[in-house]
């Protein structure tokens, strides 16, 4: 694949030429350019599973866990135990979680960074309609963006 996705770098397919500032890109290059970058960003792989997969898994009742998943989508019948991946093991790792039902998800264990940063606890989603794109750094999960 000409996008490598540990670097970040994309290869032009053999035949290709560089492009020029205000110049036309031809139709068959931009194709395979949009093309491998558009398979590339939706099938990023983080460990077995997309990064940002079409169709996460929903998470019902009051407590469940998310293990390889990337994304989930929380659907709590009453204030919702997650369990995240112990940060040791999941560095550089990231999820997304998503609650559509107005009650609590919190992580079994003190260690989710709010999004203004201090002090880590519990609180993952306070609501309904709430989402939260956490990054582990090895320590804690960090709430890098949310609603």
């Amino acid at each position: 694949m000409p996008f490598n996705i540990n670097t970040g770098l994309f290869t032009p397919p053999a035949g290709a030429t560089n492009a020029v500032t205000g110049q036309v890109i031809q139709s068959a290059v931009w194709n395979s350019i949009h093309g491998d970058i558009s398979n590339a960003l939706t099938g990023m792989v983080q460990g077995t599973q997309p990064l940002l997969p079409y169709n996460p898994p929903v998470l019902a009742g009051t407590v469940g866990t998310i293990s390889t998943q990337a994304a989930a989508i929380i659907n709590p019948s009453a204030a919702f135990a997650l369990t995240l991946p112990i940060p040791s093991v999941a560095s550089g790792r990231s999820v997304l979680v998503k609650s559509i039902a107005n009650f609590t998800v919190s992580n079994n264990l003190a260690n989710v960074v709010p999004l203004a940063g201090g002090a880590a606890g519990t609180v993952v989603l306070s609501a309904s309609g709430k989402f939260a794109l956490l990054a582990c750094d090895g320590i804690s999960w960090n709430i890098m963006a949310a609603n």
